[in-house]
């Protein structure tokens, strides 16, 4: 009789820290969306132009996801009207579409316009339909995280929703350079997104280990919605990379540390197995849902060179030594290459690129950000690092 008492008390007290898991995780959620959608009132976007002009020209215009209409580019790029004011004026088509263009040519890749095409067409004309389709994305996340580890580790969804609360009372928020740089909801803070998903899937890994832990379809199929959110903002922005190099190093680990248990190594390796299939299987997905140009151009997803080699330029003693003459590109852009991470930097080596390879004149702006710019970087940067290798490493390291 005791042995049956004290089972149905740890089970009501499984269920108790289960509802109280569920209760403090929609709270933290809550208090953070709140905040989000007050912040996002007085934000400005700054690099989600194209981005924007494309989900427009699908959403308003029929256009096929991923072309944009020039006339809808123009408005947004103009600046002469907000965000909002573009968004409106598309969505009663009152804006001359132009030509449809086969892509855009900011190297943000395709992801942020895919989720801006279903943010217009769920929430309505306005930039905060991106941060709602973020909130969405975090409330899928979150739940999935529940509904597999009800217990102590729910603790991670609470601590990662309080920390991006406590973000909004931070130089992100309250400095203008920097609330426009990094907008809740615009493209560099998709970043964040990964955190909560990469912790979900570590947990998975470590769980394999035990024999007896549950690997049934409904695990699989939460463990899935993670792999799609995750893929969604690393194409998104590249700078949430990192998360898969964390994952693999605390798998692998998971492996090394458990080494003794029979068969754990191989059931980390199916797990994370079935994490690569679902990835590969969406990102396929939405090669075969977006304009072919992105595959033909190199613009699938962010440009990866650019960002990497416009960054040494925040070594103090950039441009190293000669390489203003070395890299000489005033006869296009006037100033050359100057101190600080800029990325006309990167538009000097595009021209000296052009020439060398023969590439008339009139194209290289349309090679901006695409396959051969991001080559044309990635052989300067390797130059300049065979150089100065010294300044390179310093920058970076």
């Amino acid at each position: 009789m005791s042995t049956v008492v004290a089972a149905l008390d740890m089970r009501m007290e499984s269920r108790r820290r289960g509802w109280i898991a569920v209760l403090s995780t929609a709270a933290s959620f809550l208090i953070y969306a709140a905040a989000a959608l007050i912040i996002q009132e007085d934000q400005k976007f700054c690099c989600e132009h194209s981005s924007f002009a494309a989900a427009a020209s699908n959403a308003y215009y029929g256009a096929p996801l991923g072309k944009v209409y020039s006339g809808v580019l123009e408005q947004f790029l103009e600046g002469k009207l907000s965000f909002d004011e573009v968004l409106a004026r598309a969505s009663r088509r009152e804006i001359a579409p132009g030509n449809l263009l086969d892509t855009t040519r900011d190297g943000n890749g395709i992801a942020y316009m895919v989720l801006a095409s279903v943010g217009l067409r769920l929430f309505g004309p306005h930039t905060r339909s991106a941060v709602l389709v973020m909130l969405l994305l975090m409330g899928i996340s979150a739940p999935a995280f529940l509904m597999r580890y009800r217990d102590a580790r729910a603790s991670i969804v609470v601590v990662c929703f309080t920390s991006l609360t406590l973000m909004a009372f931070t130089p992100l928020v309250w400095s203008e350079f920097y609330s426009t740089q990094i907008p809740i909801g615009g493209i560099r803070y998709f970043s964040l997104l990964a955190i909560l998903l990469a912790f979900h899937l570590l947990l998975d890994c470590v769980e394999a280990v035990n024999v007896d832990a549950r690997r049934d379809a409904r695990v699989i199929a939460l463990a899935g919605a993670q792999v799609v959110v995750l893929v969604l903002a690393i194409l998104v922005r590249n700078s949430a990379m990192p998360m898969l190099a964390a994952l693999a190093v605390g798998a692998a680990l998971t492996a090394w540390v458990n080494r003794g248990i029979p068969g754990a190594a191989r059931r980390i390796l199916r797990i994370s197995g079935y994490f690569v299939i679902i990835g590969a299987v969406f990102v396929s997905i939405l090669m075969l849902s977006v304009s072919k140009g992105y595959l033909r151009d190199g613009r699938f997803t962010e440009t990866v060179w650019h960002r990497i080699f416009v960054s040494v330029g925040l070594n103090p003693a950039w441009p190293f030594g000669n390489l203003r003459e070395i890299y000489d590109c005033r006869s296009e852009i006037p100033e050359g290459l100057v101190p600080g991470p800029t990325d006309r930097n990167g538009h000097c080596i595009l021209w000296l690129y052009a020439a060398k390879h023969d590439i008339p004149p009139s194209t290289v702006p349309t090679l901006t950000y695409g396959r051969q710019y991001d080559a044309a970087v990635r052989e300067a940067f390797f130059e300049i690092l065979r150089l100065y290798p010294g300044d390179v490493l310093k920058t970076f390291f």
